[in-house]
């Protein structure tokens, strides 16, 4: 498995952005640390996901084939 953080850099609001992933991957969990420790959202077989990005990290947790 491997972390990506993400986040924007803007003071207010939002930006919708979209990761490639350069592979397709089994399983994807999207983790808010403002929020707790559990996922905010898991999907299976994924190459990129959309994401809404604002002044605080989302943790895109990677599980490999």
């Amino acid at each position: 498995m491997f972390d990506l953080l993400v986040w924007d850099e803007r003071r207010k609001g939002a930006d919708q952005v979209t990761v490639h992933l350069g592979a397709v991957y089994p399983r994807v969990r999207i983790h808010d640390p403002t929020v707790g420790t559990e996922p905010i959202k898991t999907m299976a077989s994924v190459d990129s996901l959309t994401l809404t990005l604002s002044n605080h990290p989302l943790v895109v947790a990677v599980f490999p084939k």
